[in-house]
């Protein structure tokens, strides 16, 4: 009788081990159908870190044609210096390490901000120039953007990934206009300098299976103001989780003006996936979205006086994760 019921309590211990297997592979969450009101809301010295990773699979549409396969990772973080009785704050936003591995057009890909100096692969110029620096914001609840102090920083790290830097080609004055006039365009985005904040706050509390429309900051598909939609799932600890519906479609009317080239694109992404956010702090703190990716681009090389060509397609997927 004993051996018979030390049988059935293992057999049952070994179904309820198996059931806990099958559930955290599963991966589903059970959410908690509540409302939330989201806001930013940082107290003055709180800290947040996160880790965005950017998983990239993309081939040329053509035989034997390039192929980008690699991952870059950035590591960042969010810092409230104080606030003003209005709730209003004032955020710093320090990039802090960041890394690359894989291949791309000219081959093997390998990139790590710690390492000192390297040869830093196109995919990694943007980061690998914002690495140690910061800047700050005075930002409302809401997610407004007030004021931005180090917009600089930015500029030079976007002209730095486009080829354009002092040198032989522009004098240090020179440069100085073209880091003014990429400050001004800046100032007409303040609202998505910072990160990890979703772009505009619900007015009034959500229920789950409300939907907001969004506009992307770039933290998810690295086009600024792409449109989003996310659909309120519910509380999961303390994040309110959202499932994604993205679809990314542009064009440029005139060339774009890169270093010695001009570049005309038109591209369509269409993703899902899942965002979390917390729901004391605002700030995203979660997220895996995986977007098809197809982009057809003309170059025209100013220098060589020379056309070219070219259609991509492929897989982009944004991790983010809190240290």
């Amino acid at each position: 009788m004993k051996n018979t019921k030390l049988i059935i309590l293992v057999g049952a211990a070994a179904v309820v081990a198996l059931a806990v297997f099958l559930l955290m592979r599963s991966g589903k969450k059970d959410y908690i159908a509540k409302e939330v009101d989201l806001k930013l809301n940082l107290t003055a010295g709180q800290s947040v870190k996160l880790r965005r990773t950017q998983r990239v699979d993309i081939k040329e549409k053509k035989l034997m044609g390039i192929s980008f396969d690699y991952k870059l990772e950035l590591d960042y973080t969010i810092t409230c210096k104080s606030v003003k009785p209005d709730g209003t704050m004032f955020v710093e936003q320090r990039w802090d390490a960041g890394r690359l591995e894989g291949s791309g057009r000219k081959g093997d890909l390998k990139w790590d901000s710690t390492k000192g100096a390297q040869i830093v692969p196109q995919q990694a110029k943007l980061y690998s120039k914002l690495v140690g620096k910061s800047i700050e914001l005075e930002v409302t609840p809401s997610g407004e953007v007030l004021e931005i102090w180090g917009l600089e920083v930015i500029a030079d790290a976007l002209l730095y990934q486009a080829g354009i830097r002092p040198g032989n080609d522009l004098t240090e004055e020179e440069y100085m206009d073209y880091q003014k006039m990429k400050v001004e365009e800046l100032k007409n985005t303040l609202e998505y300098v910072l990160d990890p904040v979703i772009d505009g706050y619900p007015e009034q509390p959500i229920q789950p299976g409300d939907t907001l429309d969004v506009i992307d900051t770039g933290i998810i598909t690295s086009s600024l103001g792409s449109g989003m939609k996310l659909i309120y799932k519910g509380l999961y600890e303390q994040n309110a989780c959202f499932e994604v519906a993205m679809t990314v479609t542009g064009s440029a009317g005139s060339p774009i003006r890169i270093a010695a080239a001009e570049e005309e694109r038109q591209e369509k992404r269409e993703g899902k996936g899942e965002i979390e956010v917390n729901a004391q702090t605002g700030l995203i703190v979660g997220a895996e979205v995986t977007f098809n990716y197809d982009i057809h681009r003309k170059i025209y090389d100013v220098l060589l006086q020379k056309r070219k060509e070219e259609t991509l397609e492929g897989e982009i997927a944004i991790i983010i994760k809190r240290l």
